[in-house]
Protein backbone atom coordinates (compact mmCIF):
# COMPACT_ATOMS: atom_id res chain seq x y z
CA UNK A 1 0.00 0.00 0.00
CA UNK A 2 2.86 2.39 0.86
CA UNK A 3 4.56 1.65 -2.45
CA UNK A 4 1.29 2.23 -4.31
CA UNK A 5 0.94 5.65 -2.69
CA UNK A 6 4.54 6.42 -3.65
CA UNK A 7 3.73 5.54 -7.25
CA UNK A 8 0.81 7.99 -7.21
CA UNK A 9 3.11 10.71 -5.86
CA UNK A 10 5.52 9.97 -8.71
CA UNK A 11 2.64 10.34 -11.17
CA UNK A 12 1.81 13.80 -9.89
CA UNK A 13 5.38 15.07 -9.76
CA UNK A 14 7.11 12.97 -12.43
CA UNK A 15 7.01 12.56 -16.17
CA UNK A 16 3.90 10.36 -16.12
CA UNK A 17 1.62 13.01 -14.66
CA UNK A 18 -0.54 12.72 -17.84
CA UNK A 19 -1.54 9.22 -16.68
CA UNK A 20 -2.60 10.60 -13.32
CA UNK A 21 -4.52 13.38 -15.08
CA UNK A 22 -6.22 10.88 -17.40
CA UNK A 23 -7.26 8.78 -14.40
CA UNK A 24 -8.66 11.79 -12.53
CA UNK A 25 -10.56 12.97 -15.61
CA UNK A 26 -11.93 9.46 -16.02
CA UNK A 27 -13.24 9.42 -12.45
CA UNK A 28 -14.72 12.88 -12.89
CA UNK A 29 -16.44 11.76 -16.08
CA UNK A 30 -17.89 8.73 -14.31
CA UNK A 31 -19.23 10.95 -11.53
CA UNK A 32 -21.03 13.07 -14.12
CA UNK A 33 -22.00 10.26 -16.47
CA UNK A 34 -22.12 6.52 -15.82
CA UNK A 35 -24.31 4.53 -18.18
CA UNK A 36 -26.01 1.39 -16.90
CA UNK A 37 -28.42 -1.10 -18.43
CA UNK A 38 -31.83 -1.42 -16.81
CA UNK A 39 -33.40 -4.88 -16.62
CA UNK A 40 -37.18 -5.25 -16.35
CA UNK A 41 -38.76 -7.54 -13.79
CA UNK A 42 -40.76 -10.13 -15.70
CA UNK A 43 -42.81 -13.05 -14.47
CA UNK A 44 -41.30 -16.23 -15.91
CA UNK A 45 -42.52 -19.77 -15.81
CA UNK A 46 -39.15 -21.38 -15.05
CA UNK A 47 -39.85 -24.17 -17.58
CA UNK A 48 -37.79 -22.70 -20.41
CA UNK A 49 -34.84 -20.70 -19.11
CA UNK A 50 -33.49 -19.75 -22.54
CA UNK A 51 -36.92 -18.52 -23.63
CA UNK A 52 -37.11 -16.44 -20.44
CA UNK A 53 -33.67 -14.96 -21.13
CA UNK A 54 -34.66 -14.13 -24.70
CA UNK A 55 -37.83 -12.40 -23.52
CA UNK A 56 -35.95 -10.36 -20.95
CA UNK A 57 -33.23 -9.41 -23.45
CA UNK A 58 -35.89 -8.17 -25.86
CA UNK A 59 -37.46 -6.12 -23.07
CA UNK A 60 -34.02 -4.74 -22.12
CA UNK A 61 -33.68 -3.17 -25.56
CA UNK A 62 -37.19 -1.75 -25.33
CA UNK A 63 -36.71 0.03 -22.00
CA UNK A 64 -33.12 1.15 -22.66
CA UNK A 65 -33.62 2.26 -26.26
CA UNK A 66 -32.31 0.69 -29.41
CA UNK A 67 -28.72 -0.53 -29.75
CA UNK A 68 -27.98 2.52 -31.92
CA UNK A 69 -28.85 4.76 -28.95
CA UNK A 70 -27.63 2.66 -26.04
CA UNK A 71 -24.29 1.40 -27.36
CA UNK A 72 -22.59 4.81 -27.83
CA UNK A 73 -23.43 5.80 -24.24
CA UNK A 74 -22.16 2.48 -22.92
CA UNK A 75 -18.96 2.81 -24.96
CA UNK A 76 -18.37 6.28 -23.51
CA UNK A 77 -18.87 4.86 -20.02
CA UNK A 78 -16.41 2.03 -20.78
CA UNK A 79 -13.84 4.52 -22.10
CA UNK A 80 -14.12 6.61 -18.94
CA UNK A 81 -13.84 3.45 -16.83
CA UNK A 82 -10.74 2.42 -18.76
CA UNK A 83 -9.09 5.80 -18.28
CA UNK A 84 -9.96 5.94 -14.59
CA UNK A 85 -8.92 2.40 -13.64
CA UNK A 86 -6.20 1.36 -16.08
CA UNK A 87 -4.16 4.54 -16.59
CA UNK A 88 -2.37 4.15 -13.21
CA UNK A 89 -1.29 0.63 -14.20
CA UNK A 90 0.35 1.61 -17.50
CA UNK A 91 3.43 3.54 -16.32
CA UNK A 92 5.99 0.67 -16.64
CA UNK A 93 4.78 -0.40 -20.10
CA UNK A 94 4.48 3.16 -21.37
CA UNK A 95 7.95 3.95 -19.99
CA UNK A 96 9.29 0.98 -21.95
CA UNK A 97 7.72 2.26 -25.19
CA UNK A 98 8.98 5.80 -24.55
CA UNK A 99 12.53 4.81 -23.67
CA UNK A 100 12.88 2.28 -26.50
CA UNK A 101 11.69 4.67 -29.22
CA UNK A 102 13.65 7.28 -31.13
CA UNK A 103 13.15 10.80 -29.79
CA UNK A 104 11.22 11.96 -32.86
CA UNK A 105 8.90 8.94 -32.71
CA UNK A 106 8.23 8.74 -28.97
CA UNK A 107 4.86 10.48 -28.91
CA UNK A 108 3.66 8.53 -31.94
CA UNK A 109 4.81 5.22 -30.44
CA UNK A 110 3.12 5.98 -27.12
CA UNK A 111 -0.16 6.93 -28.80
CA UNK A 112 -0.16 3.78 -30.95
CA UNK A 113 0.53 1.65 -27.88
CA UNK A 114 -2.34 3.30 -26.00
CA UNK A 115 -4.67 2.94 -28.99
CA UNK A 116 -4.08 -0.81 -29.28
CA UNK A 117 -4.36 -1.27 -25.52
CA UNK A 118 -7.62 0.69 -25.36
CA UNK A 119 -9.22 -1.09 -28.34
CA UNK A 120 -8.47 -4.51 -26.84
CA UNK A 121 -9.94 -3.45 -23.50
CA UNK A 122 -13.01 -1.85 -25.10
CA UNK A 123 -13.84 -5.15 -26.82
CA UNK A 124 -13.30 -6.98 -23.54
CA UNK A 125 -15.53 -4.56 -21.63
CA UNK A 126 -18.28 -5.13 -24.18
CA UNK A 127 -18.09 -8.87 -23.52
CA UNK A 128 -17.91 -8.33 -19.76
CA UNK A 129 -20.95 -6.03 -19.89
CA UNK A 130 -22.88 -8.72 -21.77
CA UNK A 131 -21.73 -11.34 -19.24
CA UNK A 132 -22.80 -9.11 -16.33
CA UNK A 133 -26.19 -8.54 -17.96
CA UNK A 134 -26.67 -12.28 -18.46
CA UNK A 135 -25.56 -12.92 -14.87
CA UNK A 136 -28.17 -10.49 -13.54
CA UNK A 137 -30.88 -12.14 -15.63
CA UNK A 138 -29.97 -15.71 -14.65
CA UNK A 139 -29.41 -14.80 -10.98
CA UNK A 140 -32.81 -13.13 -10.83
CA UNK A 141 -31.62 -9.84 -9.37
CA UNK A 142 -28.76 -7.43 -8.81
CA UNK A 143 -27.82 -8.59 -5.31
CA UNK A 144 -27.62 -12.25 -6.30
CA UNK A 145 -25.63 -11.33 -9.40
CA UNK A 146 -23.18 -9.29 -7.32
CA UNK A 147 -22.68 -12.18 -4.90
CA UNK A 148 -22.02 -14.57 -7.79
CA UNK A 149 -19.60 -12.12 -9.39
CA UNK A 150 -17.73 -11.76 -6.09
CA UNK A 151 -17.52 -15.54 -5.72
CA UNK A 152 -16.15 -15.87 -9.26
CA UNK A 153 -13.62 -13.09 -8.71
CA UNK A 154 -12.43 -14.51 -5.38
CA UNK A 155 -12.12 -17.98 -6.90
CA UNK A 156 -10.04 -16.62 -9.81
CA UNK A 157 -7.73 -14.39 -7.73
CA UNK A 158 -5.42 -17.05 -6.19
CA UNK A 159 -5.12 -19.33 -9.25
CA UNK A 160 -1.76 -20.10 -10.83
CA UNK A 161 -3.02 -19.17 -14.28
CA UNK A 162 -3.94 -15.68 -13.10
CA UNK A 163 -0.51 -15.27 -11.52
CA UNK A 164 1.04 -16.25 -14.83
CA UNK A 165 -1.09 -13.70 -16.67
CA UNK A 166 -0.04 -10.99 -14.19
CA UNK A 167 3.60 -11.74 -14.91
CA UNK A 168 2.91 -11.46 -18.62
CA UNK A 169 1.41 -8.00 -18.03
CA UNK A 170 4.90 -6.88 -16.97
CA UNK A 171 6.73 -8.53 -19.88
CA UNK A 172 8.93 -6.41 -22.12
CA UNK A 173 9.80 -6.96 -25.75
CA UNK A 174 12.19 -5.46 -28.28
CA UNK A 175 10.59 -2.68 -30.30
CA UNK A 176 11.66 -1.87 -33.88
CA UNK A 177 13.09 1.61 -34.28
CA UNK A 178 12.19 2.66 -37.82
CA UNK A 179 9.29 3.01 -40.22
CA UNK A 180 6.19 0.86 -40.43
CA UNK A 181 7.81 -1.89 -38.37
CA UNK A 182 8.13 0.52 -35.45
CA UNK A 183 4.45 1.50 -35.70
CA UNK A 184 3.33 -2.12 -35.89
CA UNK A 185 5.64 -2.98 -33.01
CA UNK A 186 3.95 -0.38 -30.79
CA UNK A 187 0.51 -1.68 -31.75
CA UNK A 188 1.49 -5.30 -31.11
CA UNK A 189 2.99 -4.38 -27.75
CA UNK A 190 -0.25 -2.63 -26.77
CA UNK A 191 -2.21 -5.78 -27.54
CA UNK A 192 0.43 -7.98 -25.85
CA UNK A 193 0.09 -5.97 -22.63
CA UNK A 194 -3.71 -5.71 -22.80
CA UNK A 195 -4.59 -9.38 -23.35
CA UNK A 196 -2.99 -10.86 -20.20
CA UNK A 197 -4.20 -7.83 -18.24
CA UNK A 198 -7.74 -8.54 -19.44
CA UNK A 199 -7.42 -12.18 -18.45
CA UNK A 200 -6.04 -11.34 -15.01
CA UNK A 201 -8.52 -8.54 -14.24
CA UNK A 202 -11.70 -9.83 -15.90
CA UNK A 203 -13.03 -11.38 -12.70
CA UNK A 204 -12.53 -8.17 -10.73
CA UNK A 205 -14.02 -6.02 -13.50
CA UNK A 206 -17.14 -8.17 -13.62
CA UNK A 207 -17.96 -7.19 -10.02
CA UNK A 208 -18.81 -3.49 -10.57
CA UNK A 209 -20.46 -4.25 -13.91
CA UNK A 210 -22.86 -6.65 -12.17
CA UNK A 211 -24.21 -3.96 -9.82
CA UNK A 212 -25.54 -0.74 -11.40
CA UNK A 213 -26.59 0.57 -7.98
CA UNK A 214 -23.10 0.29 -6.43
CA UNK A 215 -21.23 0.58 -9.72
CA UNK A 216 -19.00 3.55 -8.88
CA UNK A 217 -17.99 2.60 -5.29
CA UNK A 218 -17.17 -0.92 -6.46
CA UNK A 219 -15.04 0.48 -9.30
CA UNK A 220 -13.10 2.58 -6.79
CA UNK A 221 -12.52 -0.47 -4.57
CA UNK A 222 -11.43 -2.64 -7.51
CA UNK A 223 -9.14 0.10 -8.81
CA UNK A 224 -7.40 0.46 -5.44
CA UNK A 225 -6.99 -3.31 -5.23
CA UNK A 226 -5.42 -3.48 -8.72
CA UNK A 227 -3.00 -0.62 -8.01
CA UNK A 228 -1.92 -2.16 -4.69
CA UNK A 229 -1.55 -5.55 -6.38
CA UNK A 230 0.54 -4.05 -9.18
CA UNK A 231 2.81 -1.80 -7.15
CA UNK A 232 2.38 -2.96 -3.56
Amino acid sequence: MTRALAVYRDYVAGRFWPLFLASMLGWLGLLLFDATVEIPVLCTSGRDAMSDVSSIMAAVWLINGSAALLLPWLMLSWLLMLAAMMAPLLAPSLMHVWDRSLAQRRMRAALLFLLAYALAWMLALGLLQAAALLLRILAGGEVAALVLALVLALAWQPTGLRAQLLRQCHARRALPAFGLRADLGSLRFGVAVALPCIGACAGLMLVPLSSPTAHLPLMVAVSILMVVERYG
